[in-house]
């Protein structure tokens, strides 16, 4: 009879705290929250190179859910360089499962709650810069040595991402 009692106690209270919302039986991710558009970019500190922006590590992806992708500087273009002109953006697509892979991971990994710097002496050897903005909620993480696994998985997808797409420059 304990047994049974104890039990039922133990169930009321699981049953009790999951209508209050104090434990979850399921840690899937919230699919309520719509993502339209999602920006990311990369940065480091330490020397800036200016390099076309298909292989340079300094860059700005944007990515709409209608399939419209954007390759741009995550700071201001520098237009020219002695005489060489830069191209300061590019346009391309995305797919929908893509962009859909995208966000499933920003809402898995609970991008918006990660801290905000991962750095022991910034002043030492540098850091990288991680900034994405989606649904008006922007986010900027500090990373030495690219030492934070969903960070670097996140970064990778990125640089997967803007490899793979086919891109036209944006001429003004």
């Amino acid at each position: 009879m304990k047994k049974i009692s104890f039990i039922i106690l133990f169930l009321c209270f699981v049953f009790n705290s999951i209508a209050s919302d104090n434990l979850t039986l399921d840690k899937k991710y919230d699919t309520s929250i719509k993502i339209q558009q999602i920006e990311f970019s990369q940065n480091h500190t330490g020397f800036a190179t200016y390099n076309d922006l298909l292989i340079n590590y300094y860059y700005k992806l944007i990515f709409d859910s209608n399939g419209k992708a954007t390759l741009t500087w995550p700071f201001k273009c520098p237009v020219k360089i002695g005489e060489t002109k830069i191209i300061c953006a590019y346009n391309g697509n995305i797919s929908k499962k893509q962009f859909n892979k995208l966000v499933g991971y920003l809402k898995r990994v609970d991008f918006i709650n990660l801290k905000d710097r991962y750095t022991q002496d910034m002043d030492d050897v540098g850091y990288h810069i991680y900034d994405i903005k989606y649904n008006g909620i922007e986010k900027k993480i500090f990373d030495e040595n690219y030492e934070v696994k969903v960070l670097n998985k996140l970064r990778k997808k990125f640089i997967k991402l803007k490899n793979e797409i086919k891109w036209t420059p944006v001429v003004d």
